[in-house]
């Protein structure tokens, strides 16, 4: 009797740690490209995050001409951010400044942050195989 309680034991240790584990959840590479108002955004730097419904994250870096190649992105609906840093945002701000100057304020994005969170970025795909996803971001215009 007691060598039945300790096959269950063991038979739900397995099976708990097996579903907890994601066995079974495809992953795919997607591609796909950015655009910012219809044209791309020709600046290096750019990222597009992709956010699985299991919580899984994958990122891409996007490519001057907009492309990207996102792979390990879980199957299944994704809710997807992308962002572009502003390089001018990451100068070291510890230059004095002259009398009468006043430090303006850099946004540390060149997109709208709005897009750089993937919940409220309103972006999502269903990933399948073979995933191809173009995004079109709209904002004002970027000097």
């Amino acid at each position: 009797m007691h060598w039945i309680s300790s096959w269950r034991t063991l038979g739900f240790a397995l099976a708990l740690s097996l579903a907890t584990s994601g066995c079974g959840v495809p992953h795919y590479e997607v591609t796909g490209k950015v655009t910012y108002n219809g044209a791309p955004l020709a600046k290096s730097g750019g990222k597009i995050v992709f956010v699985g419904f299991n919580g899984d994250q994958a990122a891409a870096d996007i490519a001057e001409d907009g492309t990207y190649k996102a792979p390990g992105v879980v199957a299944g609906p994704n809710q997807v951010a992308v962002y572009y840093p502003n390089p001018k945002a990451s100068r070291d701000k510890s230059t004095k400044l002259k009398p009468g100057e006043y430090r303006t304020s850099i946004p540390p994005l060149l997109t709208p942050s709005s897009y750089a969170d993937a919940t409220k970025s309103g972006l999502g795909c269903q990933v399948a195989k073979n995933e191809t996803f173009d995004v079109d971001i709209k904002g004002p215009k970027i000097p």
